[in-house]
């Protein structure tokens, strides 16, 4: 999933256009689209793409692997995601050039755009081996309210990894496999019954299970991990709220301001300034952290997991 690209940075410029290459869209600073970079060379198959994630993102065209690369490197606050055909306009092969960018810029989110049919299996192969995190087919799921969802998932998992290395030297090993489980199924509209059916266990299972384990509740162990993705997006990759926010399918970026507030007092600034995923573990991690007490009997008002469930949708609840 991924999105339409705010105006450059003073500084923040491509190298000199060579002969085949195209220019980033120019958009401007304060825009708070998300920003996609985008090796599409078919002009329906951009315009088709373009039109899915329109007033959420803005896809940033380049046609070779260099300025693909100059792109992501030099932009500022970092591209959301990376979208690429097999090969680009010199017919060179773009997997080298993906496998390298999830290696430098783990939090970017990378989407393979192929086309479909076995005769195409070997494109396919060499893109999926690159490490993208989505494979999008073109006429089949790069339209609409399908593709927002595949960008979704890819922003997500994008930063799985880094939350993941960070969670493991303070997560007792009986939990990593409830933890990562829900680190790699934290979208907004992914909830605790549906990480219950992942694991193989019911609702009320899966709670004692977390208590036991020393967890939070199913429902606000997803939004935590959320927060965590969030808070890495913002410090290391030095985007704007309203940015994630958008990557994340969301039509605003109040959901997750106001769970940030909720769930560990601070405001996305100071999220940032502070560390970034550093802090929100840290919240986390205290005794009193959101759902780690027993839940409270709901009131004839609107209740925690209803207010959340609005936020960041079904993954509030926080029995389960």
């Amino acid at each position: 999933m991924v999105l339409p690209l705010p105006p450059m940075a003073a500084g923040n410029h491509l190298p000199q256009r060579r002969s085949g290459e195209s220019a980033a869209s120019e958009t401007p600073v304060g825009s708070l689209y998300a920003r996609v970079a985008a090796l599409i060379l078919g002009r329906l198959d951009r315009a088709r793409l373009q039109d899915a994630v329109r007033g959420r993102a803005i896809l940033e065209q380049v046609d070779t692997v260099i300025a693909l690369e100059h792109l992501v490197a030099r932009s500022v606050p970092r591209v959301s995601a990376v979208i690429a055909e097999p090969f680009d306009i010199h017919r060179t092969p773009v997997a080298p050039t993906l496998a390298r960018l999830r290696a430098e810029y783990p939090g970017v989110a990378l989407i393979g755009y192929c086309q479909p049919g076995h005769k195409h299996s070997g494109e396919i192969l060499a893109i999926a081996r690159a490490g993208v995190h989505e494979l999008v087919f073109r006429g089949i799921d790069d339209a609409g309210e399908t593709f927002r969802q595949t960008l979704a998932r890819a922003s997500q998992t994008s930063a799985a990894r880094e939350v993941l290395n960070a969670l493991r030297p303070v997560i007792a090993p009986e939990a990593m496999s409830i933890v990562e489980t829900t680190v790699q199924y934290a979208w907004p509209d992914f909830g605790s019954r549906a990480l219950a059916h992942v694991l193989g266990m019911n609702v009320k299972t899966l709670v004692k299970q977390c208590r036991a384990s020393g967890l939070p509740s199913p429902g606000a162990l997803l939004n935590w991990v959320r927060l965590m993705v969030v808070a890495y997006l913002l410090e290391a990759e030095g985007r704007a709220l309203e940015h994630v926010a958008a990557a994340f399918g969301l039509d605003s970026a109040s959901p997750l301001r106001n769970l940030m507030k909720r769930y560990t007092g601070l405001r996305s600034l100071e999220v940032r300034t502070g560390g970034g995923l550093k802090v929100v573990i840290e919240a986390f991690l205290r005794e009193d952290a959101f759902g780690r007490k027993e839940p409270r009997p709901r009131s004839g008002g609107v209740s925690a997991c209803e207010s959340v469930r609005r936020e960041i949708g079904d993954g509030g609840e926080e029995g389960g």
